[in-house]
């Protein structure tokens, strides 16, 4: 408000150096962000999942595992990946299970439980919701 008061090119000139002075500050909390023990912890649960994907992964096992509360984890990996830990388990899940369905033979039912899935309705029903097609859909898309 006040830079309208000024002449139009000040103004401009003010509105710039402003801008270019919030998208430091974000650059900033962004560099922070990425060398902080979330953005660590983030990056570890991760790891722990895309290992352990096929186990009964739970918030119980994470936080004996982690030593956080279940809450600051899903924090630290919503901030760093968009999504909880249980999120990421399942798109991770459903990725080792595209890769089975185009590498193998397998049936889906199969696949549902070699990828850590202990019900293949729910897998059938996740995969349609993330792929946007079943998967035998998904599978057969690939055949020749």
């Amino acid at each position: 408000i006040q830079l309208e008061q000024q002449p139009r090119s000040w103004a401009r000139w003010q509105h710039q150096i402003h801008t270019q002075n919030l998208l430091k500050i974000l650059a900033e909390e962004q560099d922070a962000f990425r060398k902080s023990t979330a953005l660590q912890l983030a990056e570890r649960v991760a790891v722990y999942l895309r290992t352990y994907y096929r186990a009964d992964v739970t918030n119980g096992l994470l936080q004996r595992e982690f030593n956080f509360h279940p809450v600051y984890i899903a924090r630290c990996m919503k901030k760093a990946f968009g999504c909880s830990p249980l999120e990421y388990l399942a798109r991770y899940r459903i990725e080792q299970s595209k890769q089975l369905m185009m590498n193998t033979n397998l049936p889906v039912e199969r696949i549902a439980t070699e990828v850590g899935f202990r019900h293949p309705t729910y897998f059938s029903r996740l995969f349609r919701k993330m792929e946007n097609m079943a998967p035998s859909v998904f599978r057969k898309s690939f055949m020749k």
